[in-house]
C-alpha cells in the first residue's frame, strides 16, 4: 500500500470506528427495543466504513477515477450521516420510522465524532488534483 492513501484511509477508518463505538454506547442502541433511528445510523455508518476499507489505496495514489469516485461517494455518505445526526427538526426520525414530533438527540459525543469524520483533511485525496 502506498503511504499517502494508506495513511488517509487509516485516519478516516479510525474516525469512523470512533463514531460507530459511540453509536453502540448510545442509550437508544443499548435499550430494548433499540431506537430505530440509532440503529439505522449505526448500520449506515458501519456500511460506509466497510466501503472505505474495500478501497485499493494504490489505485487512489495512482489517481484512478473509479476509486476516487468511490471515495467521493463515501464522503457523501458521511456528510449525509452528519446531516441526519445533527437534525433537530424530526426529519431523521421520520425517515427512520421514528416519531418526527420527538427528534432524537444523539448527544454531544456523537455530534462531535461525526464532525471529526467530515472535517478531517484526509478527504482531500477524494477531491484533489490526482
Amino acid at each position: 500500500m502506498s503511504s499517502t492513501a494508506s495513511q488517509n484511509i487509516t485516519t478516516l477508518d479510525a474516525k469512523l470506528k470512533d463514531l460507530i463505538n459511540s453509536l453502540e454506547t448510545h442509550s437508544g442502541f443499548t435499550s430494548s427495543p433499540q431506537n430505530k433511528t440509532v440503529y439505522f445510523m449505526h448500520d449506515f455508518v458501519t456500511r460506509s466504513k466497510t466501503m472505505l476499507n474495500a478501497l485499493d489505496t494504490s489505485k487512489l495514489d495512482a489517481g484512478d477515477r473509479g476509486t476516487k469516485k468511490a471515495l467521493q461517494d463515501i464522503h457523501g455518505r458521511c456528510m449525509f450521516a452528519k446531516l441526519m445526526i445533527t437534525d433537530t427538526t424530526g426529519k431523521t426520525a421520520m425517515m427512520t420510522g421514528g416519531d418526527p414530533s420527538k427528534p432524537l438527540d444523539f448527544g454531544d459525543e456523537i455530534r462531535g465524532r461525526v464532525e471529526a469524520v467530515t472535517a478531517t483533511e484526509a478527504w482531500s485525496m477524494a477531491f484533489g488534483d490526482k
